[in-house]
């Protein structure tokens, strides 16, 4: 009975040693590749989207056990590697914040790392109630091309946990484009230009029309550059500060 006993717990101890043995992950979002960073246990060796340069024979090469990617990797590239027995696991880009909770959670038991991904969620909700009081109750974003957030957008579910308004004409489909009336006839607290550069873009032509340029100039105007701007979920601190901080 002693000896069954000792072989049990031999065999408990050595399960759990493989739970937390040394494994691979890779990248293939570059927004995946600096958010793993911040809270990946040290037992798991970080593979970036630079390393393999999302080619399928670099990745095989590279005997990951598990690749991380979102809606938009390639089709092809994810079914390669489903052909050749690597475990596949996708964080969606979130359409709204609860999403986001949910999608986390869904991650942390994959990858059993539910109580480190745990702590960064946690982190990042203090960090966003704290960021988020810079911010007036209600803000406006336009993006290149004239376009917008929508009511049922990331950006809304966003500022609504923390009891701000977007303001948008936009009601569904995430994203919409307005016509240049509807914009001059809006009055937001404050104005937040997402994703533009100094660059020369015929995206960015309608931003010289007079009219337009008067009604920037009369406002208060903040802005979100690209690669903040590319990694909204991830990076939703840095978003949030940049909305609240003075351009």
């Amino acid at each position: 009975m002693r000896a069954w006993t000792l072989g049990l717990l031999l065999g408990l101890s050595v399960l759990g040693a493989d739970a937390y043995a040394e494994q691979r992950l890779v990248s293939l979002n570059r927004c995946h590749d600096v958010w793993l960073a911040q809270w990946l246990p040290e037992r798991f060796t970080l593979l970036t989207s630079d390393v393999h340069g999302g080619r399928l024979e670099r990745i095989i090469s590279l005997k990951p056990d598990y690749v991380l990617h979102n809606q938009f990797a390639r089709k092809s590239l994810i079914e390669g590697l489903k052909r050749h027995h690597i475990a596949t696991v996708m964080l969606p880009q979130p359409n709204s914040w609860q999403q986001w909770q949910s999608d986390l959670i869904e991650l942390g038991k994959a990858l059993a790392v539910e109580t480190e991904l745990r702590q960064w969620q946690v982190q990042q909700q203090q960090s966003l109630l704290q960021t988020s009081k810079q911010l007036p109750q209600q803000l406006m974003i336009l993006m290149p091309n004239q376009y917008t957030w929508a009511s049922d957008s990331w950006v809304a579910s966003l500022l609504r946990q923390f009891e701000r308004e977007l303001l948008t004409p936009i009601g569904s489909g995430q994203i919409g484009q307005l016509s240049l009336e509807t914009i001059l006839n809006m009055d937001p607290n404050l104005l937040i230009l997402e994703g533009f550069s100094q660059d020369y873009a015929r995206a960015n032509d309608w931003r010289w029309h007079s009219l337009v340029r008067t009604w920037i100039e009369q406002r208060k105007v903040h802005l979100v550059t690209g690669p903040i701007a590319s990694c909204p979920a991830t990076q939703a601190v840095k978003y949030v500060r940049a909305m609240g901080a003075a351009s």
